[in-house]
């Protein structure tokens, strides 16, 4: 960890921003530009709690400034990524997760939607 931190801070400083942090980046090649934000994301993740109080700070602004950068990493990177299963029918995903209603296909009075209460309409009596 201390060794990552070290090659960071000796090519961004102690304390970058994330405006310098890009602006530096730029300034590199594809490759090496990569194995930074990668750096980044290894010690955001794997050592966040160890880091200095002013570099961790600087993680957090980066990582809400950036965040494709660390959903990438992990999907990419960890055993998150190997958790997704495709979709087999998204359709039916978007349907049930958004507040748009289902259309139907074959008439519009064929979509059945769940009863209001689950109670019974009657109460037993002994």
């Amino acid at each position: 960890m201390k060794k990552l931190l070290k090659e960071l801070q000796l090519l961004f400083g102690n304390t970058p921003t994330s405006a310098s942090f890009d602006a530096k980046l730029k300034t590199f090649e594809e490759p090496l530009r990569r194995e930074c934000r990668l750096k980044l994301c290894r010690l955001a993740f794997g050592y966040y709690d160890n880091l200095p109080g002013p570099f961790r700070k600087y993680v957090d602004k980066y990582l809400k400034h950036d965040r494709e950068l660390y959903i990438d990493y992990l999907l990419h990177h960890t055993p998150l990524g190997k958790l997704r299963y495709t979709l087999h029918n998204p359709d039916l995903f978007t349907c049930s997760t958004s507040l748009k209603k289902p259309v139907a296909t074959v008439a519009p009075n064929t979509i059945r939607w769940p009863q209001a209460s689950y109670l019974p309409s009657t109460i037993p009596t002994n």
